[in-house]
């Protein structure tokens, strides 16, 4: 029996709130209604997961979006149709650009490793955080694709080297 979409969309959302978590050291937590919750104050509950640290919630520098289909073709990044990862992504600017962060986005397809996510940020994020970088560091986050897709110039690289990225390193490039 196949499980429910909204189920495993929820189990994803928990799963990289985890991962944020590890990586962080802050507390992470899934936005009510799959991020679809709007209060008065919506600087704090854009995106899919948020960080609800006391003191760092504020200064968190990214909107996360949190994508687990059953199939994901980047074969359609490379044609001129909208794809499901161009439309992702077009989420994602658009909630960064709401509250002023930078948009993130982690997708996965059935049958990948529990941990491993392709991790979509702007290709002039990723070459500001290299160009910032130790060399030790920017061997890690080799983009395993960049394409621009419907006008958006986006670097896709796996979680594994995305999160080998010390977050404080990261925070201190984009903040």
């Amino acid at each position: 029996m196949a499980i429910n979409s909204k189920k495993k969309g929820n189990k994803a959302e928990l799963q990289v709130s985890k991962q944020f978590a590890t990586w962080t050291g802050f507390e992470f937590q899934r936005v009510p209604q799959s991020g679809g919750l709007r209060w008065s104050n919506r600087d704090s509950i854009v995106g899919d997961i948020i960080c609800c640290d006391k003191e760092h919630k504020d200064k968190f520098p990214f909107t996360v979006e949190v994508k687990s289909y059953n199939k994901i073709d980047f074969n359609h990044l490379l044609l001129p149709v909208k794809s499901d990862i161009s439309k992702f992504w077009q989420q994602s600017l658009e909630e960064g650009a709401a509250v002023g962060k930078v948009p993130l986005l982690l997708m996965r397809y059935n049958g990948l490793p529990k941990d491993f996510w392709f991790v979509v940020i702007s290709q002039y994020h990723i070459k500001k955080i290299r160009e910032n970088c130790p060399i030790s560091i920017r061997r890690l986050i080799k983009p395993s694709m960049a394409v621009i897709s419907n006008g958006h110039a986006i670097t896709i690289l796996p979680s594994t080297a995305f999160f080998k990225i010390p977050y404080k390193k990261i925070y201190d490039i984009l903040s």
